[in-house]
Protein backbone atom coordinates (compact mmCIF):
# COMPACT_ATOMS: atom_id res chain seq x y z
CA UNK A 1 0.00 0.00 0.00
CA UNK A 2 2.87 2.36 0.78
CA UNK A 3 4.43 1.70 -2.62
CA UNK A 4 1.10 2.35 -4.36
CA UNK A 5 0.74 5.72 -2.60
CA UNK A 6 4.25 6.75 -3.61
CA UNK A 7 3.62 5.75 -7.24
CA UNK A 8 0.33 7.64 -7.40
CA UNK A 9 1.78 10.76 -5.77
CA UNK A 10 4.73 10.70 -8.19
CA UNK A 11 2.61 10.09 -11.28
CA UNK A 12 0.14 12.89 -10.54
CA UNK A 13 2.90 15.41 -9.85
CA UNK A 14 4.73 14.39 -12.99
CA UNK A 15 1.63 15.04 -15.13
CA UNK A 16 1.04 18.41 -13.47
CA UNK A 17 4.68 19.36 -13.98
CA UNK A 18 4.55 18.50 -17.69
CA UNK A 19 1.42 20.61 -18.14
CA UNK A 20 2.98 23.55 -16.30
CA UNK A 21 6.15 23.36 -18.40
CA UNK A 22 4.03 23.18 -21.56
CA UNK A 23 2.14 26.35 -20.56
CA UNK A 24 5.43 28.18 -19.88
CA UNK A 25 6.85 26.93 -23.17
CA UNK A 26 3.80 28.23 -25.03
CA UNK A 27 4.08 31.63 -23.33
CA UNK A 28 7.75 31.87 -24.32
CA UNK A 29 6.83 30.93 -27.89
CA UNK A 30 4.28 33.70 -28.39
CA UNK A 31 6.32 36.39 -26.61
CA UNK A 32 9.73 35.40 -28.01
CA UNK A 33 11.21 36.39 -24.65
CA UNK A 34 13.55 33.95 -22.98
CA UNK A 35 13.25 35.84 -19.69
CA UNK A 36 9.81 34.29 -19.30
CA UNK A 37 11.57 31.06 -18.41
CA UNK A 38 11.86 32.57 -14.94
CA UNK A 39 8.22 31.53 -14.52
CA UNK A 40 9.61 28.04 -13.97
CA UNK A 41 10.82 29.14 -10.51
CA UNK A 42 7.45 28.07 -9.15
CA UNK A 43 8.02 24.66 -10.72
CA UNK A 44 11.23 24.39 -8.70
CA UNK A 45 9.17 24.90 -5.54
CA UNK A 46 6.69 22.36 -6.93
CA UNK A 47 9.47 19.78 -7.33
CA UNK A 48 10.74 20.53 -3.80
CA UNK A 49 7.25 19.97 -2.36
CA UNK A 50 6.99 16.72 -4.33
CA UNK A 51 10.26 15.43 -2.87
CA UNK A 52 9.22 16.33 0.68
CA UNK A 53 5.81 14.69 0.31
CA UNK A 54 7.08 11.55 -1.38
CA UNK A 55 10.19 10.97 0.77
CA UNK A 56 9.18 12.29 4.18
CA UNK A 57 5.40 11.79 4.15
CA UNK A 58 5.47 8.65 1.98
CA UNK A 59 3.13 10.24 -0.55
CA UNK A 60 0.36 11.08 1.95
CA UNK A 61 -1.40 14.41 1.42
CA UNK A 62 -2.31 17.02 4.02
CA UNK A 63 -5.86 17.21 5.36
CA UNK A 64 -6.78 20.88 5.06
CA UNK A 65 -4.46 22.24 2.36
CA UNK A 66 -2.92 20.85 -0.82
CA UNK A 67 0.48 22.50 -1.47
CA UNK A 68 0.83 20.40 -4.61
CA UNK A 69 -1.96 22.34 -6.35
CA UNK A 70 -0.78 25.65 -4.89
CA UNK A 71 2.68 25.45 -6.46
CA UNK A 72 1.20 23.98 -9.64
CA UNK A 73 -1.09 27.00 -10.01
CA UNK A 74 1.81 29.31 -9.18
CA UNK A 75 3.75 27.97 -12.13
CA UNK A 76 0.85 27.73 -14.60
CA UNK A 77 -1.41 30.75 -14.01
CA UNK A 78 1.13 33.46 -15.00
CA UNK A 79 1.60 31.71 -18.34
CA UNK A 80 -2.16 31.55 -18.89
CA UNK A 81 -2.38 35.27 -18.11
CA UNK A 82 0.13 35.97 -20.87
CA UNK A 83 -1.74 33.71 -23.27
CA UNK A 84 -5.09 35.40 -22.54
CA UNK A 85 -3.63 38.89 -22.96
CA UNK A 86 -2.09 37.80 -26.25
CA UNK A 87 -5.45 36.37 -27.25
CA UNK A 88 -7.06 39.74 -26.57
CA UNK A 89 -4.47 41.54 -28.70
CA UNK A 90 -5.07 39.13 -31.56
CA UNK A 91 -8.82 39.60 -31.19
CA UNK A 92 -8.44 43.36 -31.56
CA UNK A 93 -6.09 42.82 -34.52
CA UNK A 94 -8.63 40.55 -36.21
CA UNK A 95 -11.30 43.22 -35.82
CA UNK A 96 -8.93 45.67 -37.48
CA UNK A 97 -8.05 43.19 -40.25
CA UNK A 98 -4.37 42.86 -39.28
CA UNK A 99 -4.19 39.27 -37.99
CA UNK A 100 -5.05 36.09 -39.92
CA UNK A 101 -7.41 34.13 -37.70
CA UNK A 102 -6.85 30.87 -39.64
CA UNK A 103 -3.08 30.80 -38.99
CA UNK A 104 -1.67 28.00 -36.85
CA UNK A 105 1.11 28.29 -34.31
CA UNK A 106 3.59 25.72 -33.10
CA UNK A 107 5.89 25.60 -30.09
CA UNK A 108 9.23 27.26 -30.73
CA UNK A 109 12.55 25.55 -30.11
CA UNK A 110 13.72 26.86 -26.76
CA UNK A 111 16.82 24.69 -27.00
CA UNK A 112 18.39 23.52 -30.28
CA UNK A 113 16.90 20.23 -31.35
CA UNK A 114 14.17 20.30 -28.64
CA UNK A 115 10.73 20.92 -30.13
CA UNK A 116 7.19 19.54 -30.11
CA UNK A 117 5.75 18.97 -33.62
CA UNK A 118 2.25 20.24 -32.82
CA UNK A 119 0.60 23.05 -34.80
CA UNK A 120 -2.75 24.39 -33.61
CA UNK A 121 -4.63 27.68 -33.90
CA UNK A 122 -3.54 30.14 -31.22
CA UNK A 123 -6.97 30.22 -29.56
CA UNK A 124 -7.04 26.42 -29.43
CA UNK A 125 -3.72 26.43 -27.57
CA UNK A 126 -5.16 28.71 -24.91
CA UNK A 127 -8.39 26.75 -24.53
CA UNK A 128 -6.61 23.40 -24.25
CA UNK A 129 -4.20 24.65 -21.60
CA UNK A 130 -7.04 26.22 -19.58
CA UNK A 131 -9.32 23.19 -19.80
CA UNK A 132 -6.61 20.67 -18.99
CA UNK A 133 -5.72 22.78 -15.96
CA UNK A 134 -9.14 22.05 -14.48
CA UNK A 135 -9.27 18.41 -15.57
CA UNK A 136 -5.82 17.61 -14.20
CA UNK A 137 -6.64 19.07 -10.78
CA UNK A 138 -9.90 17.10 -10.51
CA UNK A 139 -8.44 13.79 -11.67
CA UNK A 140 -5.21 14.50 -9.77
CA UNK A 141 -7.08 15.01 -6.50
CA UNK A 142 -8.89 11.73 -7.15
CA UNK A 143 -5.66 9.78 -7.74
CA UNK A 144 -3.57 11.40 -5.02
CA UNK A 145 -3.33 9.45 -1.74
CA UNK A 146 -6.17 10.47 0.55
CA UNK A 147 -4.02 11.18 3.57
CA UNK A 148 -6.15 11.69 6.69
CA UNK A 149 -9.42 12.45 4.87
CA UNK A 150 -11.97 9.68 4.55
CA UNK A 151 -13.36 8.25 1.31
CA UNK A 152 -16.65 9.97 2.00
CA UNK A 153 -14.92 13.34 2.33
CA UNK A 154 -12.89 12.70 -0.83
CA UNK A 155 -16.04 11.93 -2.82
CA UNK A 156 -17.63 15.15 -1.54
CA UNK A 157 -14.50 17.07 -2.47
CA UNK A 158 -14.51 15.70 -6.03
CA UNK A 159 -18.12 16.74 -6.55
CA UNK A 160 -17.26 20.20 -5.20
CA UNK A 161 -14.32 20.43 -7.60
CA UNK A 162 -16.53 19.53 -10.57
CA UNK A 163 -19.01 22.25 -9.60
CA UNK A 164 -16.22 24.81 -9.19
CA UNK A 165 -14.71 23.89 -12.57
CA UNK A 166 -18.11 24.22 -14.24
CA UNK A 167 -18.72 27.67 -12.75
CA UNK A 168 -15.22 28.86 -13.69
CA UNK A 169 -15.72 27.70 -17.27
CA UNK A 170 -19.05 29.53 -17.41
CA UNK A 171 -17.39 32.66 -16.06
CA UNK A 172 -14.96 32.74 -18.98
CA UNK A 173 -17.91 33.01 -21.38
CA UNK A 174 -17.77 36.74 -20.66
CA UNK A 175 -14.79 36.87 -23.01
CA UNK A 176 -17.15 35.92 -25.85
CA UNK A 177 -18.68 39.38 -25.63
CA UNK A 178 -17.11 41.99 -27.88
CA UNK A 179 -17.35 44.82 -25.36
CA UNK A 180 -15.61 42.73 -22.69
CA UNK A 181 -12.81 41.47 -24.89
CA UNK A 182 -11.89 44.97 -26.10
CA UNK A 183 -11.74 46.44 -22.58
CA UNK A 184 -8.27 45.86 -21.12
CA UNK A 185 -9.20 46.83 -17.54
CA UNK A 186 -12.19 44.49 -17.56
CA UNK A 187 -9.98 41.72 -18.92
CA UNK A 188 -7.59 42.18 -16.00
CA UNK A 189 -10.48 42.14 -13.53
CA UNK A 190 -11.84 38.89 -14.95
CA UNK A 191 -8.41 37.26 -14.88
CA UNK A 192 -7.87 38.32 -11.26
CA UNK A 193 -11.22 36.90 -10.16
CA UNK A 194 -10.58 33.75 -12.18
CA UNK A 195 -7.20 33.31 -10.49
CA UNK A 196 -8.67 33.77 -7.00
CA UNK A 197 -11.44 31.25 -7.72
CA UNK A 198 -8.88 28.63 -8.77
CA UNK A 199 -7.25 28.84 -5.34
CA UNK A 200 -10.27 26.96 -3.98
CA UNK A 201 -8.70 23.78 -5.34
CA UNK A 202 -5.92 24.18 -2.75
CA UNK A 203 -8.32 23.87 0.20
CA UNK A 204 -9.97 20.76 1.57
CA UNK A 205 -13.00 22.05 3.47
CA UNK A 206 -15.46 19.19 3.17
CA UNK A 207 -14.94 17.62 6.60
CA UNK A 208 -18.27 17.93 8.42
CA UNK A 209 -19.59 16.69 11.67
CA UNK A 210 -20.43 13.01 11.73
CA UNK A 211 -24.19 12.64 12.16
CA UNK A 212 -23.75 8.95 13.00
CA UNK A 213 -21.62 9.67 16.03
CA UNK A 214 -23.19 8.01 19.08
CA UNK A 215 -24.67 10.44 21.55
CA UNK A 216 -24.12 8.08 24.51
CA UNK A 217 -20.56 8.43 25.73
CA UNK A 218 -18.77 5.68 27.54
CA UNK A 219 -17.99 6.45 31.14
CA UNK A 220 -14.35 6.30 32.04
CA UNK A 221 -12.30 7.00 35.10
CA UNK A 222 -11.44 10.54 33.94
CA UNK A 223 -14.90 12.06 34.21
CA UNK A 224 -14.82 15.79 33.61
CA UNK A 225 -15.94 18.13 36.29
CA UNK A 226 -19.23 20.07 35.89
CA UNK A 227 -17.24 23.30 35.55
CA UNK A 228 -15.25 22.00 32.56
CA UNK A 229 -18.40 20.68 30.91
CA UNK A 230 -20.12 24.04 31.28
CA UNK A 231 -17.04 25.78 29.85
CA UNK A 232 -17.14 23.52 26.79
CA UNK A 233 -20.80 24.28 26.28
CA UNK A 234 -20.18 28.02 26.47
CA UNK A 235 -17.57 27.64 23.74
CA UNK A 236 -20.02 25.70 21.58
CA UNK A 237 -21.46 28.80 19.90
CA UNK A 238 -18.02 30.10 18.90
CA UNK A 239 -16.90 26.70 17.68
CA UNK A 240 -19.94 26.43 15.42
CA UNK A 241 -19.06 29.70 13.73
CA UNK A 242 -15.51 28.55 12.95
CA UNK A 243 -16.38 25.01 11.89
CA UNK A 244 -15.32 23.60 8.53
CA UNK A 245 -18.88 24.05 7.22
CA UNK A 246 -18.74 27.78 7.91
CA UNK A 247 -15.28 28.11 6.37
CA UNK A 248 -16.25 26.22 3.21
CA UNK A 249 -19.34 28.41 2.82
CA UNK A 250 -17.33 31.60 3.31
CA UNK A 251 -14.70 30.45 0.81
CA UNK A 252 -17.37 29.83 -1.82
CA UNK A 253 -18.98 33.21 -1.19
CA UNK A 254 -15.78 35.27 -1.18
CA UNK A 255 -13.76 33.43 -3.82
CA UNK A 256 -16.41 32.41 -6.33
CA UNK A 257 -20.08 33.37 -6.35
CA UNK A 258 -19.63 36.80 -4.77
CA UNK A 259 -16.97 38.07 -7.22
CA UNK A 260 -18.71 36.37 -10.17
CA UNK A 261 -21.97 38.13 -9.31
CA UNK A 262 -20.23 41.49 -8.86
CA UNK A 263 -18.45 41.41 -12.23
CA UNK A 264 -21.58 40.30 -14.09
CA UNK A 265 -23.68 43.02 -12.47
CA UNK A 266 -20.98 45.55 -13.38
CA UNK A 267 -21.07 44.47 -17.03
CA UNK A 268 -24.88 44.65 -17.12
CA UNK A 269 -25.10 48.07 -15.45
CA UNK A 270 -22.09 49.75 -17.06
CA UNK A 271 -22.14 48.34 -20.59
CA UNK A 272 -25.88 47.48 -20.79
CA UNK A 273 -24.94 44.00 -21.89
CA UNK A 274 -28.09 41.90 -21.64
CA UNK A 275 -28.47 38.48 -23.21
CA UNK A 276 -29.69 35.05 -22.22
CA UNK A 277 -26.36 33.73 -20.94
CA UNK A 278 -25.41 36.65 -18.73
CA UNK A 279 -28.93 37.01 -17.28
CA UNK A 280 -29.08 33.29 -16.49
CA UNK A 281 -25.66 33.13 -14.81
CA UNK A 282 -26.23 36.38 -12.92
CA UNK A 283 -29.51 35.06 -11.52
CA UNK A 284 -27.77 31.79 -10.69
CA UNK A 285 -24.98 33.54 -8.75
CA UNK A 286 -27.52 35.70 -6.90
CA UNK A 287 -29.58 32.65 -5.92
CA UNK A 288 -26.51 30.76 -4.77
CA UNK A 289 -25.42 33.73 -2.65
CA UNK A 290 -28.82 33.80 -0.96
CA UNK A 291 -28.68 30.07 -0.29
CA UNK A 292 -25.17 30.36 1.14
CA UNK A 293 -26.27 33.18 3.46
CA UNK A 294 -29.22 31.07 4.55
CA UNK A 295 -26.85 28.19 5.18
CA UNK A 296 -24.64 30.38 7.37
CA UNK A 297 -27.64 31.48 9.43
CA UNK A 298 -28.76 27.86 9.88
CA UNK A 299 -25.30 26.68 10.97
CA UNK A 300 -24.75 29.49 13.46
CA UNK A 301 -28.26 29.37 14.93
CA UNK A 302 -28.76 25.63 15.31
CA UNK A 303 -28.60 24.13 18.76
CA UNK A 304 -25.34 22.64 19.84
CA UNK A 305 -25.75 18.86 20.23
CA UNK A 306 -23.52 19.05 23.28
CA UNK A 307 -26.19 21.12 25.05
CA UNK A 308 -28.76 18.33 24.77
CA UNK A 309 -28.72 16.19 27.90
CA UNK A 310 -27.58 12.65 27.26
CA UNK A 311 -26.54 9.68 29.31
CA UNK A 312 -23.10 11.28 29.65
CA UNK A 313 -24.72 14.14 31.55
CA UNK A 314 -26.44 11.56 33.78
CA UNK A 315 -23.25 9.62 34.44
CA UNK A 316 -22.72 8.16 37.88
CA UNK A 317 -20.26 6.01 39.75
CA UNK A 318 -20.75 2.27 39.90
CA UNK A 319 -21.07 2.61 43.68
CA UNK A 320 -23.55 5.49 43.57
CA UNK A 321 -26.55 4.51 45.77
CA UNK A 322 -28.71 7.43 44.59
CA UNK A 323 -32.17 6.26 43.52
CA UNK A 324 -33.03 6.63 39.86
CA UNK A 325 -35.91 8.99 40.63
CA UNK A 326 -33.57 11.63 42.01
CA UNK A 327 -32.07 12.24 38.60
CA UNK A 328 -35.39 13.78 37.55
CA UNK A 329 -35.27 12.44 34.02
CA UNK A 330 -38.33 13.80 32.25
CA UNK A 331 -39.44 13.33 28.66
CA UNK A 332 -38.85 17.01 27.99
CA UNK A 333 -35.12 16.63 28.57
CA UNK A 334 -34.22 13.25 27.15
CA UNK A 335 -35.74 10.91 24.65
CA UNK A 336 -37.50 7.70 25.63
CA UNK A 337 -34.64 5.63 24.21
CA UNK A 338 -32.08 7.48 26.32
CA UNK A 339 -34.34 7.13 29.38
CA UNK A 340 -34.66 3.38 28.90
CA UNK A 341 -30.93 3.06 28.30
CA UNK A 342 -30.11 4.90 31.54
CA UNK A 343 -32.72 2.88 33.42
CA UNK A 344 -31.16 -0.38 32.25
CA UNK A 345 -27.71 0.92 33.10
CA UNK A 346 -28.88 1.84 36.62
CA UNK A 347 -30.39 -1.58 37.14
CA UNK A 348 -27.14 -3.24 36.03
CA UNK A 349 -25.26 -1.07 38.49
CA UNK A 350 -27.60 -1.95 41.36
CA UNK A 351 -27.25 -5.65 40.54
CA UNK A 352 -23.49 -5.22 40.47
CA UNK A 353 -23.58 -3.56 43.92
CA UNK A 354 -25.78 -6.33 45.29
CA UNK A 355 -23.41 -8.99 43.98
CA UNK A 356 -20.51 -7.19 45.64
CA UNK A 357 -22.34 -7.10 48.97
CA UNK A 358 -23.15 -10.84 48.73
CA UNK A 359 -19.53 -11.70 48.01
CA UNK A 360 -18.38 -9.50 50.88
CA UNK A 361 -20.86 -11.24 53.27
CA UNK A 362 -19.63 -14.68 52.21
CA UNK A 363 -16.01 -13.70 52.67
CA UNK A 364 -16.72 -12.39 56.17
CA UNK A 365 -18.55 -15.60 57.16
CA UNK A 366 -15.72 -17.73 55.73
CA UNK A 367 -13.18 -15.78 57.77
CA UNK A 368 -15.26 -16.22 60.96
CA UNK A 369 -15.65 -19.93 60.29
CA UNK A 370 -11.93 -20.41 59.73
CA UNK A 371 -11.19 -18.45 62.91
Amino acid sequence: MLLVNIIKATLVRLVLLVHSVLAIWRAVSIASNMWLLLLAVADVAFITEALVTIIKRKGMEYKWFCPCFFFYLGGTLPSIWLLELDRRERYVSVKEGVYNVTATDSLAEIYPGVSIPISLPADTWVLLIEQFLLYFMIVGRWLLPRGTISRNELSQLLFVFIGIASDITEFFTLFDEDVVRKNLELTYAILIIWTVSLLQFCFVLTATRNSNKPRVALINSDIESPESIQAQRRKGGCEKCVSSEVWSTMVTMCMQDGPFLAIRLYVIITYHLVNYAIIFFTAKNALVMLLLLYRLVVICSQKNPENVPSSFDLSFSVTDPTPLSEYNMTSSHVSSDALQSDHDMKEDTLNYNSANRVNEYRNNNRQKYEA
